[in-house]
């Protein structure tokens, strides 16, 4: 779980403005750094599902790579070892033994060919695997060169629909493009890296069901709270993609490895919610700063909320989540002119007002009754 801080307010507050409807989203598979299982969107990559333990894995073993095609998601272990990833079950199968080159490296990207048992497991100090997907045979690749001056080169890579790869390497941005499937050269060129953003590692690279280019990296300059960004970009020119406003996006924490799954619809229902309010409500423990009301939520979101003395609203405490679960009000802010309208409503009735923001543009407003006592 993560409660966003005020020093993450303004983001937080900027994700809930720039989630517009659109027509479709991208939905994601994605490994935490802590190893757990999240579900995402591109509609706002910062709303997670909730985190899941995956099963069938070795104990202490993580989920280092990810990649989507022909037979479903797969995955790679830290044991060296690929697996059959069942998302909807947090389930994975192994499929045949370790691979007998180990692995090496602390970034890795599956390269899965869209309709083909073969797929490419590369990492970020030039490791190179084909992989078959039927057996988890593996043989060594021939590694990957720079068109231009024959350098050795290390991007998070995905395959496109003819098998060729395409993917980026980050400190400088380029956008790195098999020449033709099977060369191995690459050809590079710049990537349009969201500005004022500086990028660092783990990185990841996704080729969307639109052949839209998603490009996963630490956002380095919020390394104390661990945060991922997400940008779009046109992977024939390596400009910028999507809506304006919605091509760069920043996630709550920090993802190791995803995988783009395809388009599902945008998320317009209204969110889920149980309010909890006891009966009475202390003005005192209110001037403490504190507000005695439990939020539950079925999706990540934003909650505000305020408690209204004859008609005019009186303090405010908001939470956030990037995924699902219990908001307990930390901090309830009241000015002295709000401290004297409350305690004029002792005695009497009050008004507890909650709006839920899920962080895609669908909101409620939930109204409770409680009496205010002393």
């Amino acid at each position: 779980m993560l409660r966003v801080s005020l020093a993450l307010l303004a983001i937080a507050v900027v994700l809930a403005v720039v989630a517009t409807p659109a027509p479709a989203a991208e939905q994601f598979a994605g490994v935490t750094e802590r190893g757990s299982l999240v579900g995402f969107t591109s509609q706002n990559p910062f709303a997670l599902t909730r985190p899941r333990r995956v099963v069938g894995l070795a104990p202490g073993e993580r989920l280092v790579a990810l990649g989507a095609g022909a037979r479903g998601v797969m995955a790679v272990g830290t044991s060296a070892r690929l697996y059959a990833l069942d998302v909807a079950a947090a389930r994975a199968t192994a499929i045949g033994p370790p691979f007998p080159q180990g692995l090496r490296g602390a970034r890795f990207s599956l390269a899965v060919t869209p309709a083909s048992d073969r797929a490419r497991l590369l990492s970020d100090v030039g490791q190179d695997l084909v992989i078959d997907l039927a057996t988890g045979a593996t043989a060594v690749g021939p590694g990957l060169r720079r068109e231009r001056d024959g350098a050795q080169v290390r991007p998070a890579a995905d395959m496109t629909a003819d098998g060729s790869l395409v993917g980026v390497q980050i400190n400088p941005a380029v956008l790195l493009r098999e020449l033709a499937r099977g060369t191995t050269t690459m050809a590079e060129m710049p990537f349009a890296a969201p500005r004022g953003i500086a990028l660092g590692e783990p990185a990841g690279f996704q080729l969307g069901s639109d052949g839209t280019g998603y490009v996963l990296a630490v956002a380095s300059e919020q390394l104390r709270y661990r945060q991922s960004v997400i940008t779009l970009i046109d992977p024939p020119t390596g400009n910028r993609a999507g809506p304006p406003g919605r091509n760069v996006q920043f996630f709550g924490r920090r993802i190791a490895a995803f995988a783009a799954l395809g388009h599902v619809p945008n998320d317009r229902r209204v969110a889920r919610v149980r309010v909890g309010v006891p009966a009475r409500i202390s003005a005192g423990t209110l001037m403490r700063r504190r507000i005695p009301l439990l939020v539950r939520t079925r999706e990540a979101a934003q909650v505000t909320a305020s408690v209204r003395v004859r008609g005019r609203s009186v303090g405010f405490a908001f939470e956030t989540r990037d995924t699902p679960g219990l908001f307990q009000f930390r901090l309830f802010s009241l000015s002295k002119g709000e401290t004297r309208r409350l305690r004029s409503g002792i005695g009497g009735k009050v008004r507890i007002v909650v709006r839920v923001n899920d962080l895609k543009g669908n909101r409620r407003t939930v109204v409770k009754i409680a009496r205010l006592t002393r």
